[in-house]
């Protein structure tokens, strides 16, 4: 086992650096990003949209370039790209995106043209699924999910400030344990409003976009100006078949903590989900 990850490491090494490198020229850089939310949709969504003839599939979904990667240049991310010779465009979705505070103006730098299409999940369930998601990944040694919410704040504040004041630091940590504030939609999506135009920005919500998924991806074609060809074979993909039910009290501790913030979302966006 320990010999064949070496070997394929070694060959990861050399087709990535070697034969990607090599064609850099001839590929492109994705014409539209799925930016977020984590634990929103994103890779059933990116599924559902490889269905389509017309969208070439990245090297991987969630490059993570304009968050986690920014040092290794623009080659390294133009090499997660297929080569395309007609008129097929192609994509990747990196659910750090939307939540970092540097990467919609690196993004805006690169590709100040790209569409940008976002998932929003009623936060109070994006953060009880992110906490499980967590637990899972045994990254999360908090016992509760309450516990795990009344540490954040000293797990992530420090570090997030860090973050926003040097665009060269990153703490994986913040990512991993910021359970309440990746559910602030509002403070996230203004920095994307002040790069990039509205009309280059698609907000989807995820309990609509799984109960109606062929309506959101009409909208989504449209959007994207390609044909409204997509496969749809069930696709629910990062789904938990434990059954998990969140305190009564957490919840109405939740849905006062997070009401003002979507008040405030659902002007910035004009639209008005259905997040009980």
């Amino acid at each position: 086992m320990i010999y064949f990850n070496i070997k394929k490491n070694i060959y990861d090494i050399i087709y990535f650096y070697g034969i990607r490198k090599i064609k850099l020229s001839k590929r492109c850089f994705p014409q539209f990003v799925i930016i977020g939310a984590q634990k929103g949709g994103t890779t059933s969504l990116f599924n559902y949209l490889l269905s389509n003839k017309r969208i070439k599939r990245p090297l991987k979904k969630e490059v993570h370039y304009f968050s986690e990667h920014y040092k290794k240049g623009n080659d390294w991310y133009k090499m997660h790209f297929p080569i395309i010779r007609d008129q097929s465009i192609t994509f990747e979705a990196s659910t750090s995106y939307i939540f970092d505070p540097h990467a919609a103006k690196r993004m805006h730098t690169l590709l100040p043209d790209v569409k940008i299409i976002v998932l929003l999940r009623d936060p109070i369930d994006r953060a009880f699924s992110h906490y499980y998601h967590e637990v899972k990944n045994s990254r999360e040694k908090s016992k509760t999910f309450e516990k795990a919410i009344e540490l954040e704040e000293k797990r992530t504040k420090k570090s997030f400030e860090k973050m926003i004041n040097d665009p060269n630091y990153y703490d994986e940590n913040v990512h991993i344990f910021s359970y309440l504030k990746k559910g602030i939609y509002v403070e996230q999506l203004q920095r994307w409003y002040d790069h990039f135009d509205r009309q280059n920005i698609l907000i989807i919500d995820s309990g609509n976009f799984f109960k109606q998924p062929e309506r959101e991806l009409e909208k989504i074609a449209f959007f994207l100006n390609i044909e409204n060809r997509f496969d749809f074979k069930p696709l629910v993909y990062n789904k938990s078949n434990i059954a998990k039910i969140m305190n009564q009290d957490t919840h109405s501790y939740l849905k006062k903590f997070y009401a003002p913030y979507n008040e405030e979302l659902f002007r910035l966006i004009g639209e008005e989900f259905n997040w009980k």
